[in-house]
């Protein structure tokens, strides 16, 4: 089954060379083995609650390892600049003049790239299989899921304001996804809702 994957409309545009300094970081960033592998997704249907509850557990762990690789990431960052997360608790002064240097940005934006992480497909993917196990399969519960989901991108949304491109496509991949998986479910057409 294909899915239509999101395609930018515009191309990117073109990034100036970087300097001969960044050299090194980037071969560092480039030779980070955290990387997005797609997995089939299970048949929860079919698994017992226990296997459900083991697919669960592993779905969060993988979450969470992540997670942690991106708050580590960030402290590192902040530590080099003398600063903790709980020095940005409070004070908006101290994370205005919170710079991020260029081994950082390069690393988050690996993070978010399409292999990365936190790109749109691999976060999607985490939601989507993560939804579906929660309803044991259960297609019914449809838009019980999606409500949640939506909830939860207008909590981020209504938190920190219009959300990055992507999240933007991440949301929309969760959607063609969902609609795949009903569309597979069900044997009928079903339509994304973006």
């Amino acid at each position: 089954m294909e899915i239509s994957r999101y395609q930018p409309s515009q191309a990117k545009p073109a990034q100036p060379a970087a300097p001969k300094n960044q050299e090194a970081t980037e071969k560092t960033v480039k030779d980070s083995k955290e990387t997005y592998t797609p997995s089939p997704r299970p048949d929860v249907k079919n698994m017992s609650p226990e296997e459900r509850d083991n697919y669960l557990n592993k779905l969060r762990q993988e979450s969470d390892k992540h997670f942690e690789s991106l708050k580590n990431l960030v402290a590192k960052m902040l530590e080099k600049q003398g600063f903790t997360f709980q020095d940005l608790h409070g004070d908006s002064n101290v994370a205005e003049t919170i710079e991020v240097d260029e081994e950082t940005r390069l690393a988050a934006e690996k993070a978010v790239a399409e292999d990365g992480p936190y790109g749109a497909e691999a976060v999607s993917d985490r939601l989507v299989n993560f939804a579906i196990a929660l309803s044991g399969g259960n297609v019914d519960k449809l838009d019980v899921l999606r409500g949640a989901i939506d909830m939860g991108f207008k909590a981020v949304e209504d938190i920190f304001g219009e959300l990055p491109e992507v999240s933007k496509q991440t949301y929309a991949l969760i959607q063609e996804k969902l609609a795949a998986w009903e569309k597979e479910q069900r044997g009928t057409p079903a339509e994304s809702r973006s």
